[in-house]
C-alpha cells in the first residue's frame, strides 16, 4: 500500500459507499446492496492486510496469516488469489514448512481445477480433490469469477499439470508419501490423455519410490513429519484480574499411521 494513503479517509469513503448503497430505494429488492457490502469489506481486508505486512515480514506465522487474509478477499479474482497462495508457499518454503507448502500449491491447483470446469475444459473441478485435503472443496467451490478479466491464457490444463508437481515435489520432501498418490491420480489422466510418456515415466517412478519409503518408515517408525506446540493458558480470574499465570508449553513429535 502506498505511504501516502490515508486510510482513515478512504476507511469513511468505503461507509459512505456502503450507506448509499443500502439507502438506494430503486436498488433495494436487488443484490446490489448486498454485493457493494462484500466489496467494501474485501477492500477493507485487502487494505489493513497490506499495511501489516510490512510490519510483521520477520514473524512468518503472523505474515503468512495476513497473505491468507488476502487470498480469501480475492475469491472473485482467481488469479490473484493464487498468487498470494504462491507468495505463502515461498514463504513456508523459506522456513522449510514442506507439508505446508504443498498444501498452499493443492489449493492453487484445485482453485484452476474449478476454473476451467466453469470454462467446460476440465470436468471434475475442485471435487477431485476431496481426497487429497479435506479442505479444498470447501475453500474452492465457492470461487467467484471476474467477468472482466482474462485468464484463458494461463489457465489451462498444462498449468493445472505444473501445479500438480509442485504438490508432489513438496509433498516428498514433507515426507507425505501417502498423500503423493492421491496428487498423481489426478495428473496421470492427463499425460495418459497428452501421450505425455515423459511425464508418466516420471510419475509411476516417483510413485514407486514413495511407496518404497512408506513401506521402510512403517516398518522403523521413524518418520516424525512435523514438529508442533501446543500452548496451554490457565489462570483465575478475580475481579477482572489473572492470578497464577502458567503457561504450558509441551513439544509434540506428530506421527503418520
Amino acid at each position: 500500500m502506498a505511504s501516502g494513503l490515508n486510510r482513515t479517509a478512504v476507511n469513511n469513503c468505503l461507509q459512505a459507499l456502503k450507506n448509499y448503497a443500502a439507502e438506494d430505494k430503486g436498488m433495494k429488492h436487488t443484490a446490489f446492496c448486498s454485493e457493494v457490502k462484500d466489496l467494501t469489506k474485501k477492500i477493507h481486508t485487502v487494505l489493513q492486510a497490506t499495511a501489516q505486512m510490512k510490519e510483521y515480514d520477520d514473524v512468518p506465522e503472523m505474515l503468512v496469516d495476513l497473505q491468507y487474509s488476502l487470498a480469501k478477499s480475492y475469491s472473485s479474482t482467481p488469479e490473484l488469489r493464487e498468487t498470494w497462495l504462491e507468495h505463502m508457499a515461498a514463504v513456508h518454503e523459506g522456513h522449510e514448512n514442506f507439508s505446508e507448502t504443498a498444501h498452499c500449491y493443492i489449493h492453487a491447483a484445485a482453485l484452476v481445477a474449478e476454473y476451467l470446469k466453469r470454462q467446460g475444459t476440465y470436468t471434475p473441478g475442485c471435487a477431485a480433490f476431496a481426497q487429497v485435503s479435506p479442505n479444498v472443496v470447501a475453500d474452492e467451490s465457492v470461487m467467484k469469477t471476474d467477468e472482466g478479466m482474462s485468464m484463458e491464457q494461463r489457465y489451462t490444463v498444462r498449468h493445472l499439470v505444473d501445479l500438480l508437481e509442485q504438490c508432489a515435489k513438496y509433498l516428498e520432501r514433507a515426507e507425505r508419501y501417502e498423500v503423493m498418490g492421491e496428487v498423481f491420480k489426478l495428473a496421470i489422466p492427463i499425460y495418459e490423455q497428452e501421450r505425455d510418456f515423459r511425464r508418466l515415466s516420471n510419475a509411476y517412478e516417483s510413485l514407486a519410490q514413495a511407496y518404497k519409503k512408506v513401506v521402510d518408515v512403517m516398518g522403523t517408525g521413524k518418520r516424525l513429519p512435523g514438529h508442533y506446540f501446543r500452548v496451554a493458558y490457565f489462570c483465575q480470574v478475580i475481579s477482572l484480574s489473572c492470578l497464577d499465570i502458567v503457561y504450558v508449553i509441551t513439544r509434540q513429535n506428530c506421527f503418520m499411521n
